[in-house]
């Protein structure tokens, strides 16, 4: 008579998110052992015995145990060439493994065959080592490389594994290829929905818990550590039938992997749990390949509990084919170290719910760029952005006729950037929310930036400051500012970056400000009542305070350190992005310049001055004066260092700020900027060159401009 299998109901709401994210019939319940087996098996140095040898459902050949009934069946001992197989379309089995130690270099300590329904339930300490020979799967020998299963738990096609209980399972295989590998559309799921005391440490040489449908992890202590992947669904290339995906439901997870730590084809899916990640070896690693976080083609959503990764490239990365993925965190904490993009999607990047009611927590702790994505929404919660380049980039380049976005409508958002700290290579807009950036220490870069082609900076609700540099900072297109330091102030006016010029409003209160980290900053209206206030973290000339709370009949003065440093009235966007038409720029011929008919390209050419290597330029050389300042208010452009001349020494200072060797300030930077773009870069330094060995001149374009004040 078989034993009956009872199995424990879950809650309603347990069912519930099981039902939602698992494609197996048996996950939303978990074996409940009432000590009734079919049998009890016991594998020893060279044999397997039955305590019921009359009984049905198996079959013992030397120390290769195979299961071919449903049931309940116990499987204990040891045994260093030893396997147990559960024949192809084999449903409804328990197997449950009492302190087994089991070890084979033939096949799979463990198989389930193809369509195969089984849940592994574990009690005590379980080891399953996979020692095949590596060498097997590509060997010449068609009986060898077919037999050739390369991991301790093998998973077939269309079958279904579900581990649960209260001990200790280690999966090994380290000497061989995988730890836990499922085929096509296979399905693998770690713990059941209420709590559980499963600890499952899987280690391997190539892929450690992975399958081509899906992996479900719904609790349970897991720990995986793998020179590959660590955590992967991934079908083959041909194989267009499995999910390839990857659901946490809950349960504390340890992932290291040596290449990704999680890797879901099809998506990823993150409802609780405490996960930690370490893809190859961290955010201090350099790495060719691999080494991202959590990866996905399709889909990469977080809904609750806590991830943590430290990544040697991109914490999270979101690719995308189709034009509508989109990575969505809505609830839960996410901590990212990346060596690389903290979190980056090719399309759609949406933190928070439009609703407002979602709180995620993200902090982007360690990165290149922060957060990037062609359309990043940030609509509630809270996230801080620690990057060496921009914080938050809403581009794509591998895109063309996209419309970037970068859209805040409500949380609080922090970012603390060497590059731009919000950049929007289209339109940004802020409708609500408290957001506070802190741009580059140098001119080349601005706190707040936005796009070409007509793009604009609006601001109609909430709260945005950008504290930087002067040189490249922007004003909003439209909403109410307060700017508090000479100079930027880009806006609206001559085709400049993105079409954006000068905008008039200034200070009052002196000539500019001056903030280094650790500077107390305050900005108070004429009654004493303090509007803003924060500390510096880096050097700093520039300040934009927008906010739908701004009186434009006040005037509002800033203090640093505790001193009037200041005064400033409210300005308004004029709604302008440019003064060249569609991204306030003349079409060019390819120079920078704008187009006449006739032209032809500048080409650098093999008598081209070229920009000096490294370290090669003169301590003697002519520098530009102190503040980079024109004489008279006039500069002539591409005339850096206001010698009256443009000529190989300007070609030098100009290759000197492009290479990072010494930069250029104020007008001097300006001044640099022959095509009037924003950016001091390759394209000026070629125009400059040009001029310079009589190919085209600078100044049958460029006139004489007056200085910015």
């Amino acid at each position: 008579m078989k034993a009956m299998i009872r199995r424990k109901t879950i809650s309603a709401a347990a069912a519930a998110v099981m039902l939602l994210t698992s494609t197996a019939g048996m996950n939303a319940y978990a074996f409940e052992d009432n000590g009734e087996y079919d049998n009890i098996f016991t594998f020893t140095a060279d044999s397997v015995t039955a305590d019921n040898e009359d009984g049905a459902g198996f079959k013992i050949k030397d120390t290769v145990l195979t299961i071919n009934e449903s049931g309940v069946y116990v499987v204990k001992g040891e045994c260093a060439e030893g396997s147990i197989q559960v024949k192809k379309g084999t449903t409804d089995v328990v197997l449950i493994l009492d302190n087994i130690d089991l070890t084979s270099t033939e096949t799979s300590p463990l198989t389930i065959g193809k369509e195969s329904e089984v849940e592994i339930v574990v009690k005590g300490s379980n080891v399953l080592k996979d020692a095949e020979d590596p060498a097997n799967e590509t060997s010449e020998d068609a009986e060898i490389a077919d037999a050739f299963e390369g991991a301790a738990i093998k998973v077939k096609s269309a079958a279904t594994a579900t581990i649960t209980g209260s001990g200790t399972l280690t999966v090994d295989g380290t000497e061989c290829k995988n730890g836990i590998k499922g085929g096509a559309t296979a399905s693998i799921v770690v713990g059941d929905s209420g709590s559980s005391e499963l600890t499952l440490n899987v280690n391997a040489a190539n892929n450690g818990l992975a399958s081509d449908g899906s992996v479900i992890v719904n609790n349970g202590n897991v720990n995986i550590t793998a020179s590959g992947d660590a955590l992967k669904a991934s079908p083959d290339e041909d194989d267009t039938e499995s999910a390839g995906t990857v659901d946490i439901n809950g349960g504390t997870l340890s992932i290291n992997g040596g290449e990704d730590g999680i890797q879901a084809d099809g998506g990823f899916t993150m409802n609780g749990g405490d996960v930690t990640i370490t893809a190859a070896g961290g955010h201090t690693k350099t790495v060719e390949d691999g080494g991202k976080g959590i990866k996905s083609d399709s889909y990469i959503t977080i809904t609750g509990g806590t991830v943590d990764i430290d990544a040697a490239d991109d914490g999270i990365h979101l690719n995308g084919t189709e034009g509508n993925e989109a990575i969505n965190i809505t609830g839960g904490s996410v901590t990212v170290a990346a060596g690389d993009d903290g979190i980056k999607s090719d399309y759609y990047l949406n933190i928070g719910s439009e609703d407002g009611t979602a709180v995620p927590v993200v902090t982007v702790a360690n990165s290149n760029e922060g957060i990037e994505g062609a359309v990043i929404n940030l609509w509630s919660g809270t996230g801080s952005v620690t990057s060496s380049d921009d914080g938050m980039n809403a581009a794509n380049s591998d895109l063309t006729n996209f419309t970037y976005e970068l859209n805040i409508t409500g949380g609080e958002w922090y970012v603390d950037a060497g590059g731009d700290g919000l950049d929007s290579n289209g339109n940004m807009t802020v409708t609500g929310g408290f957001t506070e950036v802190f741009g580059s220490s140098n001119n080349g870069n601005g706190a707040l930036d936005y796009g070409d082609h007509g793009n604009t900076f609006t601001v109609s609700g909430g709260t945005i400051v950008g504290i930087g540099m002067n040189g490249m900072a922007v004003v909003p297109t439209s909403g109410n500012y307060l700017v508090f330091g000479a100079g930027g102030g880009m806006g609206g006016g001559f085709g400049g970056r993105g079409g954006r010029g000068q905008q008039s409003q200034q200070q009052t209160g002196g000539t500019g400000i001056s903030i280094t980290a650790g500077t107390s900053i305050e900005i108070k209206d004429s009654q004493g009542n303090t509007v803003y206030s924060t500390t510096g973290v880096k050097n700093a000339n520039h300040i934009v305070y927008s906010s739908d709370e701004l009186d434009t009949s006040e005037t509002y003065t800033l203090y640093l350190n505790g001193s009037e440093s200041g005064t400033a009235t409210v300005s308004q966007g004029n709604g302008q992005s440019g003064g060249f038409g569609p991204g306030g720029q003349q079409p060019d011929d390819g120079t920078g310049f704008p187009a006449r008919p006739g032209d032809e390209n500048v080409q650098p050419g093999d008598d081209m001055p070229t920009p000096p290597e490294d370290g090669e330029i003169p301590a003697d050389m002519p520098t530009p004066p102190d503040g980079g300042q024109g004489q008279g208010n006039m500069f002539t452009i591409g005339d850096v260092n206001f010698d009256g001349d443009v000529n190989v020494t300007d070609v030098a200072l100009v290759a000197a700020n492009v290479k990072s060797i010494r930069a250029l300030e104020g007008d001097s930077l300006m001044a640099a900027d022959v095509n009037r773009d924003g950016s001091v870069d390759v394209t000026d330094l070629m125009l400059i060159a040009a001029h310079v060995k009589g190919i085209r001149s600078l100044e049958e374009l460029r006139p004489e401009m007056p200085a910015q004040n």
